[in-house]
Parts: structure tokens; C-alpha cells; sequence
């Protein structure tokens, strides 16, 4: 919801797709020993998020073509 929220779109455009074999349902991280050793995130959850969908609408062009191979070498 969170990217979806970040992209201004609605659920309308999710396509659900079948799990994968010996898919993981869930995973959790425990940051506790990092944050003992002093580390501190340089940027919130959201301001990664969001940068990181920024990154994807300003370079279509770098990664739209490795979307499309990656599909015909699934149709094969």
C-alpha cells in the first residue's frame, strides 16, 4: 500500500501473479545488533521509497529493455 500510495495509484493497478515454488510468505529483519554498533539509516523507509520509485520514472530507459528481455526469455 505503501508503494502504491507513493506512486499515486490505486490497487486497480496490481496484476497478481502465482507464487513462486518454495516461496517465502514472510520476512522479517532484526536491525538491533547493526543499531548496537552505531548505525543509523541515512534516509527514512519513505524517503528510500519514494527516491527509489523517482529513480525508476526518471530512468525507464535503462531498465525498460531488461524488462522486455527478461519476458521473451520467459515466453521460450
Amino acid at each position: 500500500e505503501r508503494v502504491l500510495e507513493t506512486m499515486g495509484v490505486d490497487w486497480s493497478m496490481v496484476q497478481p501473479v502465482e507464487d513462486r515454488k518454495g516461496h517465502d510468505r514472510r520476512y522479517s529483519v532484526n536491525d538491533g545488533r547493526i543499531r548496537d554498533l552505531g548505525y543509523k539509516p541515512l534516509r527514512s523507509f519513505d524517503e528510500g521509497l519514494a527516491e527509489t520509485v523517482q529513480w525508476y520514472r526518471d530512468n525507464e530507459d535503462w531498465w525498460r529493455p531488461l524488462k522486455e528481455r527478461a519476458a521473451i526469455k520467459k515466453t521460450r
